[in-house]
């Protein structure tokens, strides 16, 4: 999979004239990682090995589909979790068999073991699996299991899977997800009671997790450590509904050991909307040029960049097109655009000529840059982007006018 990361830079010049641990909570632990080329861009990949429903029924959870176990007292093969009372007739979903879980993105901060560098990470809780027996309902068919057969759950945000019979664990086996990330409720109404016992029992309770990064190509490589408490309860992260004993249940501290070796990674000195500002200035500056044009304007804007493979690089999103490359234009109105070259150096790195990255020009046509690993290209290292107006720009512009124009520079590592 592809990392790619856009970078917008505005370009300006102005011609002068003259010039928390939670008390009683069970811990759950997990691990993950990310490289950049498995899952998609930003998505953690579980290590953790899988536990509960899925490693007790694999044939519930497919296309890699796993199972974390929570980690509470008796919530493990034939013991007990807890008991529902069983009410019937049976109008009010949180009086059945009743999962509401919030499957929204929850913003961990998880923070370098080795360094101290701090990022957020996205976690969503968006499934939960389950077992459980004595569990009834109105629809029956023969050969389900003494206990009937239990229909599609129906709630909001839930995705209609059935719920197993196993006879071998002499239980019901479920798996809800959420069709998005947002709040989510899943539900079985009780259709009859049992005569010789009025509760319904849950047990295996497990869940599903996904995991996303933010702008993974800024992530330096290392193991980053964070935690997330999950609120267990009535209008918590997980609600079992009413007519249930949340004394055998509590919150869950989510620990979460994620590995990181990205890539690529690319951090400029951006604004808060990811802008680079840049302004372009003649030789030595304005003063040594009273009276007179300089023969062009330039910035250098610095950045850090380090890739494990080859890297496309190009120019998109001109707001003024010039050839192959981005212009700028007379802010007053007038005129046509100006070429502005975007010149790359990073001694790493080979250019698609094989030579050294030194001035290396970018332009709308992808070309493919590869760390030079006699160099020590694979690390993270100090890059420069030259921005520099094109041969004869500045004899067309006007002293007293201001020039302006964006382009936005694609690194891309998804290279076949």
């Amino acid at each position: 999979m592809r990392m790619r990361n856009l970078l917008s830079i505005g370009l300006a010049t102005l011609v002068m004239a003259c010039l928390t641990h939670t008390a009683g909570a069970s811990e759950l632990n997990i691990t993950a990682k990310y490289t950049g080329y498995e899952s998609g861009v930003g998505q953690f990949q579980n290590t953790t090995p899988s536990s509960g429903v899925c490693s007790m029924n694999p044939s519930l959870c497919s296309n890699g589909y796993f199972s974390l176990q929570f980690p509470w007292p008796g919530n493990q093969g034939w013991d007990l979790v807890a008991n529902k009372k069983v009410v019937v007739p049976d109008t009010d979903p949180r009086q059945g068999i009743y999962f509401g879980f919030d499957a929204s993105d929850h913003s961990v901060q998880v923070i370098n073991s080795k360094t101290g560098e701090s990022h957020s990470v996205s976690l969503s809780i968006d499934g939960i699996a389950w077992g459980g027996n004595n569990i009834t309902s109105t629809a029956r068919k023969d050969g389900d299991g003494p206990e009937g057969q239990l229909p599609f759950p129906k709630g909001s945000n839930c995705n209609p899977h059935p719920v197993h019979w196993f006879p071998q664990w002499d239980q019901w086996f479920g798996m809800y997800t959420a069709v998005t990330h947002q709040p989510t409720v899943c539900y079985v109404l009780f259709g009859k009671t049992n005569p010789n016992d009025a509760d319904a029992h849950i047990r295996n309770v497990s869940m599903h997790y996904s995991l996303t990064m933010h702008k993974p190509w800024t992530w330096a490589s290392g193991t980053y450590t964070g935690s997330y408490v999950y609120k267990v309860g009535p209008g918590g992260d997980l609600d079992f509904g009413d007519n249930i004993d949340y004394s055998t249940y509590g919150d869950v501290r989510i620990n979460l050991t994620l590995t990181v070796s990205p890539n690529m990674y690319v951090r400029f000195n951006a604004g808060p909307d990811g802008v680079v500002n840049a302004n372009l200035q003649p030789p030595s500056g304005w003063l040594n040029w009273q009276g007179k044009m300089p023969p062009y304007l330039s910035t250098d804007v610095p950045f850090d960049f380090g890739a494990s493979g080859p890297v496309k690089i190009h120019l998109a999103n001109c707001d003024h097109p010039v050839g192959d490359t981005c212009g700028i234009v007379d802010l007053n109105g007038s005129g046509s655009p100006l070429g502005v070259d975007a010149l790359l150096t990073d001694n790493r790195l080979t250019d698609d000529s094989g030579k050294q990255a030194i001035h290396s020009r970018l332009s709308t046509q992808e070309r493919v840059f590869k760390p030079n690993t006699e160099a020590g290209g694979t690390g993270i290292y100090p890059a420069h982007l030259l921005l520099k107006t094109q041969d004869g720009v500045t004899q067309q512009m006007q002293r007293g006018h201001h020039y302006g124009g964006h382009m936005t520079i694609v690194f891309d590592s998804n290279v076949n």
